[in-house]
């Protein structure tokens, strides 16, 4: 998965306090676009921004876990996200809309 190679660099430099800076960059950026092809300026930002959101999560999840279950709280963090993305999939196929 090429999104993975772009993200891994992140994981390991990233920061709980950059993660909203960076987010509301990008949304700011795609609100001033005037021109389509400026998406592709912007779009390599989403793996960077999804990595340092993952990042935020499982450092929050580990910091609430008991010390023997350190591991267990960040694996939680990502089924949940894994089940709800599938759950929404699912819905979308059925033809399910917000």
């Amino acid at each position: 998965m090429p999104e993975e190679k772009k993200e891994k660099p992140v994981f390991s430099l990233s920061d709980p306090f950059l993660y909203q800076p960076s987010t509301n960059f990008r949304y700011i950026g795609y609100s001033y676009i005037y021109m389509p092809w400026w998406v592709l300026v912007l779009e390599p930002l989403h793996g960077v921004t999804w990595a340092l959101m993952f990042t935020v999560v499982q450092s929050y999840a580990a910091s609430l876990s008991p010390p023997h279950l350190t591991a267990t709280g960040p694996g939680i963090a990502f089924a949940t996200n894994l089940a709800g993305t599938k759950v929404w999939n699912f819905r979308v196929s059925q033809g399910a809309t917000l």
